[in-house]
């Protein structure tokens, strides 16, 4: 992990970035990322990415019925979520920090993506007016996320839910693989929750968490592949030999299942 390091936190197990980087060196990860990292893996990967947004919304239907409700995906990149909460009958919009990624929801999505910081934004998001608010793959990569689960309550009704996806520290393969676990991204997560962490923070922030479970993933072999060499080159390598054996076909359009330790967790704002 070059100069970076983990701190783990005894009490809870939160493991946070050390040195913590500067907003500058954040900002320009991001940047490069974007140009030639898992962000342009992602885009390229989109089509066959899309039945995870279906199944998040399968989940999310589940604890709640969709059509005409208030909806935020915060963090929604290019739109992938809102437009799959949409066609459930959401009124659904998103919010996201990188504007190349604004400017390509805006051509399929216009007038439901924003490029604004949700502590700036008004209006749709205005304080106690949405019913459900998505973070999927976020609270990893802020610098302040217990100030950003005290923004997600004040914008949500009495009895809203908030449903997160986030990489889990305390699950078996963090454990297993210790310092070669994949999720361990200096500058990419800034804060990896445990299962304990991440019940505190959103239970200290008036929530009861529902449900807490695995994330598991699937995937084409072309995806994972691709994305181990920001994540975990070293699994990389031995992926490689097996990789190279599937027909073409195979690695790029059937599914598998990755579970890379990651979880779901489903809470609802607690009546005051």
């Amino acid at each position: 992990m070059g100069s970076y390091n983990y701190e783990r936190c005894r009490t809870c197990g939160l493991l946070t970035l050390d040195p913590f980087p500067t907003l500058e060196i954040i900002e320009n990860h991001y940047s490069e990322k974007f140009d030639a990292g898992n962000y342009q893996t992602l885009l390229s990967f989109s089509d066959r990415y899309r039945q995870i947004y279906i199944d998040y919304v399968k989940w999310i239907g589940r604890h709640v019925r969709l059509p005409g409700k208030r909806t935020l995906d915060i963090g929604c990149f290019t739109g992938e979520l809102v437009a799959a909460l949409m066609t459930e009958g959401a009124d659904a919009r998103g919010v996201e920090l990188q504007e190349r990624a604004v400017r390509i929801a805006e051509k399929r999505l216009p007038g439901r993506v924003f490029a604004v910081n949700i502590d700036e934004a008004d209006g749709p998001f205005a304080d106690a007016s949405l019913d459900v608010i998505t973070l999927m793959a976020v609270i990893e990569h802020v610098q302040d996320p217990v100030k950003l689960v005290r923004r997600i309550r004040t914008l949500l009704k009495e009895g809203g839910w908030l449903f997160l996806e986030t990489p889990n520290a305390s699950s078996w393969p963090a454990q297993l693989t210790r310092r070669f676990w994949p999720l361990l991204a200096p500058v990419e997560h800034l804060h990896l929750f445990s299962e304990r962490a991440i019940r505190h923070a959103l239970e200290d922030e008036g929530f009861d968490v529902v449900e807490l479970r695995p994330h598991v993933k699937w995937l084409p072999a072309a995806y994972v592949y691709d994305m181990l060499q920001y994540y975990g080159p070293e699994w990389r390598a031995v992926a490689g030999p097996l990789f190279r054996v599937l027909p073409e076909s195979v690695r790029q359009r059937t599914l598998f299942p990755f579970f890379a330790g990651e979880m779901l967790v489903a809470a609802r704002a607690r009546l005051r």
